[in-house]
């Protein structure tokens, strides 16, 4: 097995069915879906297709279900340059998907269907691997899966990149505290922050988030851009302007930009507005992963945007 990845993922690879409708239904209606298409997906999974097309080398740790979505997700992943030979499948088991509704102002509103997506298990995870690798991102993940690679990976010298994500910042601080001790990145969005630190500003949250043990926090606001946190105090970096169709992976966009931004030596407002790039690319295009830049696509995107 390589070892020598640049990055490894460790999160959830799902397939996003979305449904594009005029507008959302309310309570009791019925609105006609315009097109209806299969993406593959997942949070963890969307972040290493966007470094793999950044030409990034990416092993993805994760687990699918042996049925036919599951066959069909390892070949989309596959075809994308994402390594999935440490991947774990189900016997029997249902891979993860999502529905989403998508209307034309791109707003959205997603049901979690389940199935078999992330490691369950320490014994699941290929330490060599995390080890080997120059960077580990942290997606989707149980508390003690997370916790193992987080340490593993800072052990041995390796730059962790936390991204928690909805669903895991309900556990609390408490219970993330052993992965943030060992975090040197970590992203959340504005709503994420106020979940671990209460009602606060993005930038008092960015602070107070720091004091946990990542050295770099960055939260994430959407059109209103991104707070860069760090001992020098906080950075307000600004979103680019685009037309938006598709909000969906846009976080995720973000997170590869940046930690694409990190492979190369670049660091602070740099690295944000690198990821601010990649998000604003792939909100003018449906899907979680469309439109996703290669390196020198997302190059000319950057100066071109610094020219006017």
């Amino acid at each position: 097995m390589v070892l020598n990845f640049d990055v490894i993922v460790l999160g959830a690879a799902a397939i996003d069915h979305i449904a594009r409708v005029a507008r959302l239904p309310g309570v009791d209606e019925i609105v006609f879906a315009e097109e209806y298409t299969r993406y593959a997906g997942g949070s963890g999974a969307n972040i290493a297709a966007g470094l793999a097309k950044l030409g990034r080398s990416v092993a993805f740790l994760g687990k699918t279900g042996d049925d036919e979505a599951g066959g069909w997700l390892l070949k989309e992943m596959n075809d994308r340059g994402i390594d999935t030979g440490a991947m774990t499948t189900v016997d029997g088991g249902k891979s993860a998907a999502c529905f989403i509704a998508l209307d034309d102002q791109g707003n959205r509103v997603i049901y979690a269907l389940g199935g078999s997506a992330l490691l369950e298990n320490v014994d699941e995870l290929e330490l060599p691997l995390i080890t080997g690798g120059r960077v580990i991102c942290i997606s989707d993940a149980y508390i003690t899966v997370a916790v193992a690679a987080a340490e593993a990976a800072r052990n041995n010298g390796k730059t962790v990149f936390f991204i928690p994500g909805g669903l895991m910042v309900t556990h609390g601080l408490n219970d993330l505290d052993p992965i943030l001790k060992n975090t040197n990145v970590l992203v959340v969005s504005r709503n994420e922050a106020n979940i671990l630190m209460g009602d606060c500003s993005p930038s008092e949250a960015g602070l107070s988030l720091r004091e946990t043990g990542p050295e770099i926090v960055v939260v994430t606001m959407g059109a209103d851009g991104a707070i860069f946190a760090s001992e020098k105090g906080t950075e307000m970096v600004s979103a680019i302007k685009t037309s938006v169709m598709d909000t969906t992976g846009a976080g995720d966009a973000f997170t590869a930009g940046l930690i694409n931004a990190y492979l190369d030596d670049l660091s602070g407002v740099d690295a944000v507005e690198m990821g601010c790039a990649m998000a604003a690319i792939k909100i003018s295009h449906f899907g979680a992963t469309g439109g996703l830049p290669n390196k020198l696509e997302l190059e000319e995107f950057i100066e071109m945007r610094n020219s006017l």
